[in-house]
């Protein structure tokens, strides 16, 4: 009788530990709400936001350029990076929901080739979504189903374009707030 408790806990432990770790349906659909809602609002006031443009020189082998949008009340709404390398180039964008969601969109493409050699053409491309919730980083992998995905890199990399930004315009402000 034990065992098959025990075995009844183990698998609603297991079930649940690997089912939208941290979020649960309810709170994925009113994250996804609210992204809907400031994705249409970007569109509809991107031309009257701010751009402020930065070389990435040292980032890769090709370089690459940062591209931040923000408000009169000089918060940021928009990040978008752009690596370029030898055999590929990866694009991030970051749009900043609100002080606790960071939606963002990754499309690494890679080329069959070098570009320093003729012909060279675009092998694959992959595009993955995500969203840093309470300073978790969160993979939709189907309709309605994110996974927690380990490592932090993503947060590293936006914090770091976070404080490249405030070096050339320190009057900008961030609405994400991270948690210590």
């Amino acid at each position: 009788m034990k065992n098959h408790l025990i075995i009844n806990i183990l698998i609603l432990f297991i079930f649940f530990s690997c089912s939208n770790v941290g979020l649960n349906t309810n709170k994925i659909t009113m994250i996804n709400k609210d992204i809907n809602m400031a994705l249409e609002n970007f569109n509809n006031v991107k031309e009257n936001l701010k751009t402020l443009e930065i070389e990435l020189n040292d980032i890769s082998s090709q370089g690459g350029n940062l591209i931040a949008k923000y408000d009169n009340k000089n918060y940021i709404k928009y990040i978008e990076s752009n690596i370029y390398g030898e055999l590929g180039k990866i694009f991030y964008e970051y749009y900043i929901i609100n002080k606790n969601v960071v939606y963002i969109i990754e499309d690494k493409i890679q080329y069959n080739k070098s570009i320093y050699e003729k012909d060279f053409q675009t092998e694959s491309e992959q595009i993955n979504k995500y969203i840093i919730y309470q300073n978790n980083i969160y993979k939709y992998v189907s309709e309605g189903k994110m996974e927690e995905k380990k490592g932090q890199e993503l947060i590293k990399d936006f914090k770091s374009f976070i404080s490249l930004i405030k070096r050339e315009n320190d009057k900008i402000k961030l609405l994400y707030n991270f948690k210590k």
